[in-house]
């Protein structure tokens, strides 16, 4: 409405009401109000409750506190006063339980069940609750603990009896005593104790415990009364021990000795470390008692004093070197070590209960204790003799049973090292955190349930110290005296000891190594002493060391391929006349059809031989036959050659039947024993170690001896392609109508490229190191990105997944595919790369631009250089190139592949002249390599990654050039490193003399003058080169020979070659990658580059593949006439042919139907006599040829023996390029 004042509105008339949502909601915010506000209520009246309670209490406290000042602060100030141990017990010491440990109340059960330390500063007293007068809890506690020593050993240091009291029963003077004694592990374990209070309360422990006769009266003082006043108070710690267990861990800390000595003083420091150990030993032999007693019961809560004694005590970074050697013998009986804490320690690690850091340091201490060595000192300097030292022979392994139970906790609290953190563990350490800070023990029931974290770094605070406690506090696990005592022991006891012994170096061969990652830290290189000696401790980690300790040991390999040979059906040895039997039924199952145990052994086996392999030369292989007979190495071989094959082709029936077979033969009692062994490979991570160990180091100790067999033959030739032979001869005979399904070229080249099951080539095929290391990888991953096995990948009858092992075989072991098909692969592989990149186009057909390159002969390497040195990846594009002549005219020519063809074979027999100074050759033998001065030379690096390209693009074009490389050159191009062994082919002077030092008598070794350097003549001056840092000063010793062998082998062919060789990898790789070329031998790859072996040529094969142009046809008269010459000549007639029509005397690798350009036989139409049957003139003409085309011009003779003459006249003199 409208008025004077305006508009008023409705005045709220239309206002909406509110919807039935909107009160519901309306309704529970009041309801919350009024709950919070009861709450709120509620924890007020509780928190004033508490407070009143608090504020009564500590009234309380004082109230006792100065009864006790008021009646016996005189006589525990006065040290000959002396009471009876009934009045003590029921007047200061009832005092002091009823202020510091109330009976019944709710602090005091929580301090004594969860074990935290009385902290004294929270009972100080308050002056203004206490009327101005105020009393210390730490005086009175002191002045009680005095009296109450001083009148307990009243008699002469003994313990006194109890007089009979009617007031105050036995029975009820057991029960103060069993909570007094818990008072005094609550004040040992707190970190504001000191000498004083440590020593008297850890005596007064000792007598409540064990000298208990004082309990008992006098009149009724037996043996069978004190055992049964002993029995209370032990069986009262015992079911809560955290308050003993806590007080013992604090007292062995080594972070505590040193604050009491700290705090003694300069003057005080050794009578402070003697007190400190005397407690120790006394705590010590109170929970050794409590261990002792009740070591028979195994029902709770008696098992749980055990496990609380691990988790605490045996956690505790050095305890071993703190006690004394009578508790060391006492923690060493049987009773306690075999039958508690070694079963209990792996079951808590099995749980998850132990983890982590405190896992290493419980298997530190048990390891001292065991084998009695203590921790490395930190200075380096300290450590020698006592790595020289070693161990002895450890007494708790003459019990075969002790030793198989301390293996059991090795391998369990090293695998549970190696997992992150559990919450118990967390608990702990979180425990002796806020032990050594001194915090409030109200704030207990906060961190008693805070979530443990799952990062390692947090729940072990530090944890590179990780890495020290292995190295420092567990290196007599490495020490060769240990694990041969060991692996006696264990053999002794039964036949399958050494399945135990195998998963117990492996636990410390891959649980150190992921510890040691999980640190952040690198393992460190090698180092040498100042004389040039390694320090196996601070050198590697410590799984290299128990690696190193199998592997150069010359009995525990053969050992090993024993067992293996007996339990498993492997061969023991293989002579080399037999040609049958070379693929192994027993492994025909792969890995996975094998028995765990045998796996585990098997790859114990196989990583130790591989690392003897990176020194064992040919000498020892052949000449010392270490560490196996050639027999023995033939059997190793094959079985390891079946094992890889069928783990991407297993045969699981034939492995059954074996199993079978081998099982049926086996007595009831060995079958015993190996159930027995197989208990300890139950466990997944020692059956997945022993699994990826086959799988990863298989195939290189495979490699290694497949290299040596190269280079000096020992196996049969057939050996490594027998477990194919047989797969396609049985797949052939039983799937005749599915051929199609096994394997076709076409499908395996896709999975090499892009990868069926194996992932891109991009990802791993610059990384031939990477498939040789590591074959389980090239298993290959799902779509979730885990693993995928090889029986996964093979998979029956699925053309696809048989193209993926095929492909994952060829990675990881090629040499078990025979050459031909391996040489068929590369082709379709280069044939795919090419239709990819459409580099197989012309321009025309939609392919990349043609590269155009003139060249003047005269300096065809440097104008080469300059048209494609930058070309990079367009390299694979087609060349166009046109020759200039001495004239500077254009040659006449047409471009149709031979002009290119004669471009590289011309580029590379100019870039490998002498006079260029890039290329040497090997004394003897003359093979290529790559000179070391070259990288000196103005633009020589440079130089060398452009013929590194030239052959690649050589090799992509299958273009044959009339070269051959060093085999150890060519070994480093397929991103190997070569060794000792082939360095014969470099200097076959200086391996001799590296082999002469190797087994001269170590007592002759200083006398040869030699030291960690090497020299070279560069330009006329000699240069010297060190092989380890301050080396020229450094002398060859007997025991540092074998270093300098190998670091002086390895300068020679990797260090000096280093940069030439890799500017010629570089540009190799640039058109191929490195594992496209892993699949051949060193041997295998000249023959890719310049053609077979001169083994005679195959006529009929090259009249099958030969092209005939301007007017010939294989009905030509003249043609027949020629190949019926041409098969009357002789093996070295037939080359000297070839070589005049190709410029090379070798026939293309699978036959003449891969010779690019293909052969062709010109017509030259020369006129002759009609009479030239009858015996007239025959033609007159030499035959002539282009090789840049591999076109032989030949005229049209008449008679054979006019052709024969003038063909051998013109392949002997070597008659030129003629263009028609």
């Amino acid at each position: 409405m409208l008025n004077k004042g305006g508009w008023h509105g409705l005045r709220g008339a239309s206002k909406k009401e509110p919807s039935r949502e909107e009160l519901l909601q309306q309704a529970r915010v009041d309801r919350a109000a009024r709950s919070d506000a009861k709450q709120r209520s509620r924890a007020a009246a509780v928190i004033q409750a508490h407070w009143r309670g608090h504020a009564v209490r500590v009234q309380l406290q004082q109230q006792l506190l100065q009864e006790w000042h008021n009646k016996y602060a005189a006589a525990a100030a006065q040290q000959n006063t002396v009471l009876p141990v009934a009045e003590v017990f029921n007047g200061p010491v009832r005092l002091l339980l009823m202020a510091l440990l109330p009976c019944g109340s709710a602090s005091s059960k929580r301090l004594i069940a969860r074990g935290h330390p009385l902290q004294l500063s929270s009972v100080q007293p308050n002056s203004s609750n206490s009327g101005g007068s105020a009393y210390s809890a730490i005086g009175v506690l002191k002045g009680t603990l005095a009296l109450a020593l001083r009148s307990i050993t009243s008699s002469n240091g003994q313990p006194a009896s109890v007089r009979a009291s009617t007031e105050f029963s036995s029975q009820a003077l057991q029960v103060q005593v069993l909570q007094f004694c818990q008072l005094c592990c609550l004040v040992l374990a707190s970190q504001q104790s000191d000498t004083v209070l440590d020593a008297a309360a850890s005596r007064l422990l000792q007598l409540a415990a064990k000298d208990t006769q004082w309990l008992c009266p006098a009149a009724s003082s037996t043996d069978a009364a004190t055992a049964a006043s002993t029995a209370h108070v032990v069986q009262g710690l015992h079911q809560k021990p955290r308050p003993l267990l806590h007080a013992l861990s604090r007292l062995s800390s080594m972070e505590s000795l040193q604050q009491q000595c700290q705090g003694a003083g300069s003057g005080g420091i050794f009578n402070a470390a003697a007190a400190r150990t005397a407690g120790l030993q006394r705590v010590f032999d109170v929970a050794i008692t409590a261990l002792e007693v009740f070591c028979c019961a195994k029902q709770q809560p008696w098992q749980g004093f055990t496990d609380q004694f691990v988790l605490v005590v045996m956690t505790t970074p050095g305890l071993a070197v703190a006690a004394a050697g009578p508790i060391k013998a006492r923690l060493l009986d049987p009773a306690v070590l075999r039958l508690q804490l070694l079963p209990v320690s792996t079951r808590l690690a099995s749980q998850g209960q132990l983890s982590g850091l405190a896992a290493l340091h419980c298997l530190a201490n048990l390891a001292q204790l065991v084998t009695g060595c203590s921790p490395l000192p930190n200075k380096s300097n300290d450590r020698q003799p006592q790595l020289q030292a070693a161990t002895g022979a450890s007494q708790p392994f003459s019990d075969p049973q002790t030793a198989w139970a301390f293996c059991g906790a090795v391998m369990h609290l090293l695998a549970a090292a190696s997992k992150p953190a559990s919450k118990s563990f967390v608990f702990i350490k979180q425990h002796k955190q806020r032990l050594h800070n001194g915090r409030n023990a109200a704030n207990g029931s906060q961190y008693e349930g805070e979530v443990a974290s799952n990062d390692i770094s947090q729940a072990n605070g530090s944890r590179a110290s990780a890495t020290e406690v292995l190295q420092q506090g567990c290196w007599m696990l490495a020490s060769q005296q240990h694990l041969l005592q060991l692996m006696k022991v264990l053999t002794s006891h039964s036949q399958d000891g050494i399945v135990v012994w195998a998963g117990y170096c492996v636990h410390l061969l891959q649980d150190c190594h992921r510890i040691t990652q999980l640190s952040g830290k690198k393992e460190p290189n090698a180092a040498t002493d100042s004389k040039g000696n390694r320090n196996s401790i601070d050198s590697s980690s410590l799984s290299k060391s128990v690696l190193n300790v199998i592997a150069f040991h010359p009995g525990l390999l053969p050992a090993m391929w024993r067992w293996l040979a007996l339990t498993a059906g492997l061969p023991l040895e293989a002579p080399l006349q037999a040609s049958r039997g070379l693929d192994i039924a027993a492994v025909a199952g792969g890995p996975e059809g094998m028995q765990p145990h045998v796996v585990l052994v098997l790859g114990l086996f196989c990583r130790s031989l591989a690392q003897l392999l990176l020194v064992l030369d040919d000498a020892d292989l052949h000449t010392h036959q270490t560490p196996f007979s050639l027999g023995t190495s033939r059997a190793v071989v094959s079985t390891l050659n079946s094992l890889v094959f069928h783990t991407w082709f297993p045969d699981a029936s034939q492995a059954l039947k074996q199993h079978q077979q081998r099982q049926q033969q086996l007595p009831q009692q060995r079958m015993q024993q190996q159930q027995q062994a197989l208990a300890i490979t139950q466990a997944a991570t020692t059956a997945a170690y022993g699994m990826e160990l086959v799988r990863q180091h298989a195939p290189v100790v495979l490699r290694g001896y497949y290299e040596r067999d190269a280079r000096q033959r020992f196996c049969q030739p057939n050996l490594w392609t027998e477990p194919y032979s047989n797969l396609m001869a049985s797949l052939n005979a039983q799937h005749k109508q599915e051929r199609s399904t096994v394997a076709t070229t076409a499908a395996v080249v896709q999975a090499l490229l892009v990868g069926v099951g194996l992932g891109s080539e991009d990802s791993d095929g610059d990384n031939p190191a990477t498939s040789i290391t590591s074959p389980a990888l090239r298993a290959g991953a799902s779509s979730s990105g885990s693993p995928v096995s090889p029986a996964t990948v093979v998979g029956a009858g699925v053309p696809g997944l048989r193209t993926g092992a095929l492909a994952s075989l060829l990675r990881c072991a090629p040499q078990a595919v025979p050459f031909c098909a391996r040489l068929e692969l590369f082709r379709q592989m280069l044939q795919q790369d090419k239709a990819r990149g459409r580099w197989n186009l012309s321009p025309v057909e939609g392919g990349p631009p043609s590269l155009k390159l003139t060249v003047r002969r005269d300096v065809l390497l440097e104008d080469a250089y300059r048209g494609l040195g930058g070309a990079g990846h367009n390299i694979k594009a087609r060349l166009q190139v046109t020759f200039v002549n001495a004239q500077g005219l254009a040659e006449a020519g047409i471009d149709q592949g031979g002009l290119m063809k004669e471009l590289l074979e011309q580029i590379v027999a100019a870039g490998t002249q002498p006079e260029y100074g890039l290329f040497t050759t090997t004394q003897g033998s003359g093979l290529l390599y790559p000179n070391p001065a070259a990288e000196a030379i103005p633009q020589g690096l440079a130089l060398l990654k452009f013929l590194g390209m030239m052959v690649g693009k050589a090799l992509y074009e299958g273009i044959l050039l009339n070269l051959s490389f060093a085999p150890f050159f060519l070994l480093s191009l397929q991103g190997g490193r070569p060794g000792l062994d082939d360095l014969a082919g470099l200097d076959s002077t200086l391996h001799t003399s590296l082999l002469a030092v190797k087994a001269c008598p170590a007592a002759d070794v200083e006398h040869l003058g030699l030291t960690f350097a090497a020299e070279q003549q560069l330009f006329g001056k000699t240069v010297e080169s060190e092989l380890l840092p301050g080396g020229s000063s450094l002398p060859v010793t007997a025991d540092n020979r074998l270093l300098y062998v190998h670091l002086l082998a390895d300068w020679h062919l990797n260090a000096r070659l280093g940069r030439a060789a890799a500017a010629f990898a570089g540009g190799l790789s640039g058109v191929l990658p490195p594992s496209w070329l892993h699949p051949f031998s060193p041997e295998e790859l000249n023959e890719l580059m310049s053609g077979g072996q001169d083994e005679g040529l195959d006529i009929d094969d090259m009249a099958r593949y030969v092209q005939y142009s301007n007017g010939y046809s294989e009905s030509s008269s003249t043609i027949k006439m020629f190949w019926t010459v041409v098969s009357g000549f002789t093996a070295e007639q037939r080359r000297l042919l070839l070589r005049f029509i190709t410029s090379t005397s070798r026939a293309p690798l699978g036959g003449f139907k891969h010779l690019q350009p293909p052969l062709t036989v010109h017509k030259v139409d020369c006129g002759s006599s009609p009479l030239a049957l009858l015996g007239g003139k025959d033609v007159d003409r030499l035959p002539s040829a282009s090789t840049c085309y591999n076109m032989l011009k030949l005229p049209n003779y008449k008679r054979a023996a006019t052709m024969r003459q003038k063909l051998l006249y013109a392949i002997g003199a070597g008659a030129g390029f003629e263009l028609s």
